[in-house]
């Protein structure tokens, strides 16, 4: 034991001895560490590939759906606001005018819907231009999502909230204080449904 330890001494005296040590040790640490760096690098660097495939195949995809949150707050408020004016127009033209409740109801409906188509045109022309600057989106689509979204809303929302404005009528409540919140979560849930099945069938 003596004679080894006399033994280690002398290799320690040497002069290359401590600079073979550091250097051995040295190389270690760097293959232990380095190793492990270099394959999550190789594996975030195949990651990123794959995820930039994937997102490049559903790029429109993407792109629609990004454009399609730009135009539901237009297509919500555009809805309420017809909404409104149609249900107001009834409740007075019905209780002065001496035209059928189905006559003035009707044309009511009609005047709503073509204001609505005009409106979702220029809605979908704004909100694509936006869409086609920030997304890339496609304006032809984003019209088409608009104006067909707006049309399913205004033939589901129209005729049920002219309805419902009859109905209050006859139990002798003033519509004007009762169809707004109704007509405020019909038309947030059919705009909502008919974003999403619309963008689906052009995506």
């Amino acid at each position: 034991m003596e004679a080894y330890k006399n033994h280690l001494g002398e290799i320690q005296k040497h002069p290359k001895h401590w600079a073979y040590v550091y250097e051995h040790h040295r190389r270690r640490v760097s293959l232990v560490s380095t190793k492990p760096i270099v394959l999550s690098q190789l594996f975030t660097i195949v990651a990123s590939l794959f995820a930039g495939y994937l997102l490049d195949l559903n790029k429109e995809s993407i792109s629609l759906i990004a454009g399609a949150f730009i135009l539901l707050p237009g297509i919500v408020d555009l809805e309420a606001s017809l909404t409104g004016a149609l249900t107001a127009k009834i409740n007075h033209q019905t209780a002065k005018l001496k035209a059928p409740n189905w006559l003035i109801v009707s044309y009511s409906i009609l005047f709503s819907l073509t204001v609505s188509i005009f409106a979702s045109l220029i809605i979908g022309l704004v909100g694509g231009l936006i869409g086609y600057l920030i997304f890339s989106a496609s304006i032809y689509k984003l019209v088409i999502l608009s104006v067909v979204t707006t049309s399913i809303v205004a033939l589901i929302n129209f005729p049920l909230m002219s309805v419902f404005t009859l109905l209050v009528q006859k139990l002798r409540i003033n519509p004007d204080n009762v169809v707004g919140p109704v007509q405020s979560s019909v038309i947030d849930i059919v705009a909502i449904l008919a974003v999403a099945v619309v963008a689906k069938w052009l995506i």
